[in-house]
């Protein structure tokens, strides 16, 4: 095992501060925050899985269906709850950076038209 720590030569990669991790800008993120909005991500599909499924399960209770609902809900509440967290983590961003990207080329200044 080793007795040092290459936690430096990391940070001066991927920082390029010569070693010293450099502290978060003003728009960043804390770690705390990430874990906070992506856990809220994790438990939004568990939880619409699970209220699905239960659904499903009192759904059956009542019609004496068998597990017909509770794997319908079980899928219905997992794919209710993944195009959730795919629409926040990828469509919304796309969606940002495309109206960023829009609004900031009108006013490039270089005179260049499309066509």
């Amino acid at each position: 095992m080793r007795g040092f720590s290459q936690a430096g030569i990391v940070a001066a990669v991927v920082t390029g501060s010569g070693g010293v991790v450099q502290k978060p800008e003003e728009g960043d993120d804390g770690s705390l925050a990430q874990l906070g909005r992506y856990g809220g991500h994790g438990l939004t599909l568990g939880l619409s899985t699970a209220l699905f499924a239960w659904i499903g399960w009192r759904v059956d209770e009542r019609l004496h269906t068998g597990p017909l609902f509770v794997i319908l809900g079980t899928f219905t509440g997992f794919a209710a709850g993944f195009y959730s967290m795919y629409r926040r983590l990828v469509i919304e961003p796309r969606i940002a950076a495309r109206d960023r990207d829009a609004r900031d080329e009108p006013g490039s200044g270089d005179g260049a038209t499309g066509g």
